[in-house]
């Protein structure tokens, strides 16, 4: 790991996640780059809760509730930084006092991020 800036690390996939298989190895990038708290990634279970940008009420429900019942068992949601069901995970997993890590397939300090900034402090992004 080193340090890019007081709020920014950079890590190796392996660094983040522990080894990997031949197909990630092949597929990931060479580095990650990571807002808030790293630890987040070794901390279990993690689940992964996706969908839609434009999703409908029922499954933004739907979204909100899994999350909340992830968080009551001690998951990690992990989820993009999009609208729609990203965001309905992030926001009831904070909601119910867990702990959220947002993916994003852009760099850091795009303004993509500033979209969501009122409440994407809770969670741990990365790129």
């Amino acid at each position: 790991m080193t340090e890019t800036s007081p709020t920014i690390q950079t890590f190796t996939p392996e660094e983040l996640l522990g080894p990997l298989n031949e197909v990630e190895q092949q597929r990931s990038p060479k580095e990650l780059f990571v807002a808030g708290d790293a630890s987040l990634f070794r901390m279990q279970p993690r689940v992964a809760v996706v969908g839609s940008r434009k999703a409908s009420a029922e499954g933004i429900r739907r979204a909100e509730k899994i999350s909340k019942i992830l968080v009551q068992h001690g998951a990690i949601v992990v989820s993009g930084l999009a609208e729609g069901i990203d965001t309905a995970a992030h926001l009831a997993a904070l909601a119910a006092g867990g702990r959220t890590i947002g993916v994003i397939g852009t760099p850091l300090d795009r303004s993509y991020l500033n979209k969501y900034q009122s409440w994407s402090h809770g969670c741990c992004h990365a790129q």
